[in-house]
């Protein structure tokens, strides 16, 4: 059974782990109240694998570009899209231009 097939899938937080004692389930055997509680774990599994991961890019975001960074870059595309310019310009001149000074020439 595919993640698409499963009946569970983006709704166990409102949806009970099937039981013997659920109305829904009180006629069913115990092979498929069994069947039932896999896929349902299947789907939970899918579902704290989904938030973790995203937790963890959440994370690597944050982490990843401070609000100085995002202004370097910012700044370096603008002198490299300037005609003549190389990076071998702005690494000399990096600082310069970040502490908003004079640029040497």
């Amino acid at each position: 059974m595919t993640d698409a097939h499963n009946p569970f899938t983006g709704r166990t937080l409102r949806v009970l782990r099937p039981a013997q004692d659920q109305a829904t389930y009180c006629g069913c055997s115990r092979a498929e109240i069994g069947a039932a509680q896999a896929q349902w774990d299947d789907a939970e599994r899918i579902r704290i694998e989904e938030l973790s991961r995203l937790t963890m890019l959440e994370r690597e975001v944050q982490a990843e570009e401070p609000a100085s960074k995002a202004l370097e870059n910012r700044l370096r595309v603008a002198f490299l899209s300037t005609r003549g310019n190389t990076m071998a310009m702005w690494v000399t001149q990096r600082d310069a231009i970040l502490a908003g000074g004079d640029v040497p020439d």
